[in-house]
C-alpha cells in the first residue's frame, strides 16, 4: 500500500489520472467526524442560452456545534451509521447560503465525507465513478455511496452499481465516503500533503417543458484536493 503521507508519491502530472475509491477500509475501522460539503455552480450567458463563463465553488455545511473543528463529531460510538442522520438533515437544507470557499478542504480526523451538488443544472456522472483519486491511494478513501431522499423510505444509500441497476435514469447529486487517518500536521514540521481528487459531473439540458433530455449533456471533471493534517493545531 502506498504511503499516503509521503509527498514524493504524488508528483505533478501533465495529464491527470483517475483511480476509483476502495470498496473496504482497514479492519475494525471507525471514524470520528462527519463532514458535509455543498458544491454550487453559477454561469453567465450570452444571449438566451450560450454559456459565457462557468464558476463552481464549494462550501462546508456548518453544523454549529460550537467545537474547535468543523463538521459533526460522532456522538455515539455504538451507533453503526450516525453520519446518515447528519446527511438526512443537510439534504433538506442544502439550498441555503452561497458558497465562499474553493474546492480544497482539510482533514483532521477519520471522517465520513459527504459531497452534495446544489441546483438542477448538474448531476454526478451516470457513466464514470462520481469521484476518483489522481493517484492510487489504496484504502485511504473507501466505501463510496450514492444518496437520495425518498418520500417513503427516507435516506437511500447505495453503491454506484446498485444505483445504475435500480435507478439508471435518476440523477444523483449526493455522494459520501470514509477517510483513513490524516497525516502529521504540516504546521508542526511535517511535509504538507495534498491528495488530489476528481469530481465527474454532467451539465444537463432542459427541454422547454422542463424535462431533462438524457441524450444532451456536457461531461466535465472538477478538481478538489484534500490537505491531510493531524489534530493540532486547529483551524
Amino acid at each position: 500500500m502506498v504511503d499516503v503521507c509521503d509527498p514524493a508519491n504524488f508528483p505533478p502530472m501533465k495529464y491527470f489520472q483517475q483511480h476509483e475509491l476502495a470498496e473496504f477500509g482497514e479492519p475494525g475501522y471507525s471514524y470520528d467526524y462527519t463532514r458535509v460539503f455543498v458544491a454550487r455552480m453559477e454561469a453567465t450567458l450570452q444571449g438566451a442560452a450560450e454559456v459565457d463563463t462557468l464558476t463552481t465553488t464549494m462550501d462546508e455545511y456548518d453544523f454549529q456545534t460550537g467545537r474547535r473543528y468543523p463538521g459533526q463529531p460522532r456522538l455515539d460510538a455504538e451507533q453503526e451509521y450516525p453520519w446518515q442522520d447528519s446527511l438526512t438533515d443537510v439534504l433538506s437544507k442544502v439550498h441555503a447560503a452561497p458558497p465562499t470557499t474553493p474546492f480544497d478542504f482539510t482533514l483532521w480526523f477519520k471522517s465520513r465525507v459527504v459531497m452534495i451538488l446544489s441546483g438542477r443544472a448538474w448531476q454526478f456522472s451516470r457513466y464514470l465513478a462520481p469521484i476518483t483519486t489522481k493517484h492510487q491511494l489504496g484504502s485511504q478513501y473507501f466505501d463510496l455511496l450514492l444518496h437520495r431522499l425518498d418520500p417513503v423510505a427516507g435516506l437511500v444509500s447505495v453503491t454506484q452499481e446498485q444505483w445504475q441497476t435500480n435507478t439508471p435514469n435518476l440523477g444523483c447529486r449526493c455522494i459520501s465516503f470514509f477517510t483513513g487517518g490524516p497525516c502529521r500536521d504540516s504546521a508542526l514540521g511535517a511535509p504538507k500533503i495534498l491528495h488530489g481528487f476528481s469530481l465527474n459531473v454532467e451539465l444537463l439540458y432542459y427541454e422547454a417543458n422542463g424535462q431533462v433530455d438524457p441524450t444532451k449533456y456536457l461531461p466535465i471533471t472538477i478538481d478538489p484536493d484534500i490537505e491531510n493534517k493531524g489534530g493540532n493545531p486547529g483551524p
